[in-house]
């Protein structure tokens, strides 16, 4: 929250010397809540269905990262997969759940799946991915 507070008042600063005989608003969307859910542990190859909990009754967003990532990576907007994920992953059309059909090393980090507006609840899940012993 913090780090957002200082990336408010730098837009608020520029913004007023761009602008400094201007007046402007600037609204800022927010998640309402933030709800962690309890840790998945998937061994490679098994498939991980990961729930959404979502009280909307939307479609919803989910969005994947992992540990180096800065950046959330877009996987399913307003219950459509994107970028080719279908090959990898599905989307139950009634609950919104995610499932990842062959985990690989690369699934493990963190899921979030949230309303399809943007500034809905969110919902986390963080996926741990075990390689098989030979």
């Amino acid at each position: 929250m913090l780090l957002l507070q200082h990336v408010l008042e730098y837009a608020v600063i520029h913004i007023m010397s761009v602008y400094a005989l201007k007046s402007i608003s600037v609204v800022v969307l927010l998640p309402s809540e933030f709800f962690i859910h309890p840790n998945q542990t998937v061994v490679v190859g098994e498939s991980a269905t990961i729930s959404c909990n979502s009280s909307d009754s939307l479609p919803v967003n989910w969005w994947f990262r992992t540990s180096q990532d800065v950046v959330d990576a877009e996987l399913c907007v307003s219950g459509r997969l994107v970028n080719g994920n279908h090959k990898w992953y599905t989307v139950n059309d009634t609950d919104y759940s995610l499932t990842i059909k062959s985990v690989t090393m690369d699934n493990g980090g963190m899921y979030t799946c949230g309303e399809n507006e943007g500034y809905g609840d969110r919902h986390i899940t963080w996926l741990t991915v075990l390689g098989r012993l030979m």
